[in-house]
């Protein structure tokens, strides 16, 4: 045969040897097998399969709705959704899920009634899961009751998440009650009387005097001078309305023309004391009272304890003959005595010719008790107070010459 066939032959058979002994001994394969626990929990990508010696296969975990990846058991471990497995060997590996319920927790009302402790919403338990739920009320509100998955009317409950739950704390408003009083019972009214409030509430009250009283203060659990109040109700309350006597005083002179008094009328709570002032008119005196605590003295007072009635009476003073005095100034001041009794009245008139003069009347302490000023011509009145000299007090202004002045004047007694 020829050398070059023989030799193909031979490199050919070699080859063929080389490729059988390679396919003898190839490198190992294994299998990986998944599950989920439960079933239905979720799922696993890859699902499983044949890998190579060595093969790092990485492993996911979904769970399904309602559901949450737990851990890895078998061949793997730990909680992380994915996780490596080396193909070494035959490997199982199991991915456990947990079932997992919705809780709705929410509050009637919704604002402003109170809370739940793990708030309002809805939250996701897993199966089993044992939850303690305390109802709070806000101020002026009261826990009424729960309503949904769990009843009863303790604030404080357990629920366990056996299933999808939807639990209502349920508040309502706190009742508080009002209460009027009236002192004295019969000095009037308030309006509204008494009744039941909500917490929170604003209760106006308007006190309503009876005839001949007057509304005087609010107390208890109020305070105020205002006819109207307003009352909040954030507690039980008592209001007491306090009135108070009212009288009337009226008053009379007696003559009529002989003089006034002041203050001519009124009206005045009980108790009150009113001074009463006479004052009489020219060419009167005053005499004395009816109806006063102290008739016989001017001032007097009258002290309200029932409606009241007082007279001032006058006595009708006569007049002197007029008493004319002419003078001269020159830079001068002139003082002209002039004797009085208390009681007595002098009317006059001052004429000066030239130049305007001053003038003034002073008591016999030296009191002005009537300033004329500058005057060029003046009347005047005057009641003496206190018995004694008085004194027509008359200086020039101007001082640049002589200037002549006449004073006539009638003394009333």
């Amino acid at each position: 045969m020829n050398k070059n066939i023989c030799s193909a032959i031979l490199a050919t058979l070699l080859l063929m040897s080389v490729l059988v002994l390679g396919a003898c001994c190839g490198p190992a394969h294994y299998t990986l097998s998944t599950s989920s626990n439960p079933a239905e929990g979720g799922s696993i990508s890859p699902g499983g399969g044949s890998y190579v010696d060595k093969t790092e296969v990485t492993l996911t975990a979904t769970p399904a709705a309602g559901y949450r990846f737990d851990h890895w058991g078998g061949n793997a471990s730990g909680v992380s959704n994915t996780v490596e497995i080396t193909m070494n060997a035959q490997k199982t590996v199991t991915a456990y899920f947990t079932r997992r319920y919705d809780l709705s927790v929410s509050c009637n009302p919704t604002e402003g009634g109170g809370s739940v402790n793990i708030g309002s919403g809805i939250y996701i338990y897993d199966e089993g899961k044992e939850l303690t739920l305390v109802a709070t009320p806000a101020i002026g509100y009261k826990f009424a009751h729960w309503e949904g998955s769990i009843l009863g009317t303790s604030g404080n409950t357990v629920i366990t998440m056996d299933g999808d739950k939807t639990v209502v704390a349920v508040f309502s408003k706190v009742i508080y009650t009002l209460e009027s009083r009236l002192s004295p019972g019969g000095g009037g009214s308030v309006d509204p009387p008494d009744g039941n409030y909500e917490a929170g509430a604003n209760v106006t009250l308007t006190a309503i005097p009876a005839t001949a009283y007057r509304f005087d203060h609010w107390g208890g659990d109020a305070s105020g001078a205002s006819i109207t109040l307003n009352v909040v109700m954030d507690s039980n309350k008592t209001v007491t309305a306090y009135f108070t006597r009212l009288y009337t005083l009226s008053t009379s002179s007696n003559p009529t023309e002989g003089g006034s008094v002041s203050p001519t009328r009124g009206t005045y709570d009980t108790g009150t004391v009113v001074t009463l002032t006479a004052t009489a008119a020219l060419g009167y005196i005053f005499k004395n009272w009816s109806g006063t605590d102290s008739n016989s003295v001017n001032p007097t007072t009258v002290t309200m304890s029932s409606d009241k009635s007082a007279t001032v009476y006058f006595t009708k003073l006569t007049p002197h003959a007029q008493e004319p005095i002419d003078g001269e100034l020159y830079g001068q001041v002139v003082s002209i005595p002039i004797q009085f009794s208390a009681g007595q009245w002098v009317q006059g008139e001052i004429i000066a010719n030239t130049y305007d003069i001053g003038a003034q009347i002073q008591d016999p302490y030296g009191n002005v008790v009537k300033e004329l000023g500058r005057i060029r011509q003046a009347t005047f009145s005057l009641q003496a107070q206190t018995s004694g000299t008085y004194k027509f007090v008359i200086y020039e202004n101007y001082g640049i010459g002589h200037n002549f002045y006449t004073l006539t004047y009638t003394i009333y007694s």
